[in-house]
C-alpha cells in the first residue's frame, strides 16, 4: 500500500465559514502596491503558529498602510519584541478585526493619533503601552491612510496582517482582494508519520503529476497501527519566488479519502490544540 497526497489549489473559494452569511465589504489589500507575500497563514514557527500575511516592504519603512475595512480603531500598543507597535481595528459592518504590526508609526490621515503615540512613549519609555480609545476617537473609511509600515519588534522591516472574528483567524488570501495570479502549484517535499509508541518514519515525495505528489518506492512496506500523526513539509512559490504554506491537502489511501484540511480559517479552539 502507498499514500498518495493531492494538493488542494492555492487560492481557496473567497467564502469562508462565518462570514459567509454575513454582510462583507470586500477586505482591500493594506498597501499602494503589490507586493510578494514573504509569510503565509498558520506556517509553524519556533513553537508558535502564524496567524497572518507578512508583506515585503524591500527593507525599507515608512510605506503608506492603508485600513482594509471601513471601521475604528479598537487598540494600540506597543512591546519591544514581538508585534512591535500595532493597532487593532474593528469594522461593525463585518465584525472583522484586523491587526497591523510591526508598524513604524501612526502617521497618516488620523488626527491626533501619532501624537498620542508620541505622548505615550514619553510616558512608558521601553516598557511598552497597551490602550483601547473611545469607539468615536479614531474612525476611518476603507483605503484610508491609517500607519505606515517599519521593523519595530520582529526587526526585519515588513507589515504583519492578520484578520480575525469571535471564533478564530482567517486567511486573507481567501478574500478576492488577495488572490493573485498564480500559475505554480503547491510542492510537498517530505511525510512525517509519527505513532503512539514514540517511532518517526521520514518519507521522502515523489511528484507524480503537477497536483499529485507519492511516497518514494521502498523496499519495504509500512507498517503501523493505532494513532498515527501525519505531517507535511511542503511550500507554495506563488507568484513570487518565495516559499508560503500550503492552503489545504488531501490524505488517502487506495482510493479512501482518510483525512483533508482547508487552511482558510483557523478556530480558536485549533489554535490552543496545535501540539495534541
Amino acid at each position: 500500500n502507498f499514500l498518495t497526497f493531492l494538493s488542494i489549489g492555492t487560492f481557496l473559494s473567497s467564502e469562508v465559514h462565518s462570514l459567509e452569511n454575513r454582510k462583507l465589504e470586500d477586505v482591500q489589500w493594506p498597501l499602494e502596491f503589490l507586493t510578494p507575500i514573504t509569510g503565509s497563514f498558520t506556517e509553524y514557527r519556533n513553537s508558535t503558529v502564524h496567524l497572518g500575511l507578512d508583506f515585503k516592504t524591500y527593507g525599507i519603512n515608512g510605506f503608506k498602510v492603508l485600513a482594509v475595512t471601513n471601521g475604528y480603531i479598537e487598540s494600540i500598543s506597543y512591546t519591544k519584541e514581538g508585534y512591535g507597535l500595532s493597532m487593532i481595528t474593528y469594522s461593525p459592518n463585518s465584525k472583522l478585526r484586523t491587526r497591523y504590526a510591526h508598524l513604524n508609526d501612526f502617521k497618516g490621515t488620523l488626527s491626533g493619533l501619532e501624537l498620542l503615540r508620541n505622548s505615550l512613549l514619553l510616558l512608558t519609555g521601553e516598557t511598552g503601552f497597551a490602550i483601547k480609545p473611545a469607539k468615536d476617537d479614531f474612525k476611518f473609511k476603507q483605503n484610508d491612510w491609517i500607519a505606515r509600515t517599519g521593523e519595530t519588534g520582529s526587526g526585519v522591516a515588513h507589515l504583519h496582517l492578520e484578520l480575525f472574528d469571535r471564533e478564530g483567524f482567517y486567511n486573507p488570501m481567501s478574500f478576492k482582494k488577495y488572490s493573485q495570479v498564480d500559475l505554480k502549484f503547491p510542492v510537498i517535499e517530505t511525510i512525517y508519520l509519527e505513532t503512539e509508541g514514540g517511532e518517526t518514519l521520514i518519507l521522502p515525495a515523489r511528484k507524480k503529476t503537477e497536483r499529485l505528489f507519492e511516497i518514494e518506492n521502498r523496499d519495504e512496506p509500512i507498517h503501523i497501527s493505532g494513532k498515527v500523526k501525519v505531517k507535511v513539509a511542503a511550500f507554495d512559490l506563488i507568484s513570487s519566488r518565495n516559499r508560503n504554506g500550503i492552503f489545504g491537502f488531501l490524505l488517502y489511501a487506495n482510493k479512501k479519502n482518510l483525512f483533508d484540511k482547508k487552511m482558510d480559517f483557523l478556530p480558536f479552539k485549533e489554535l490552543s490544540l496545535k501540539h495534541a
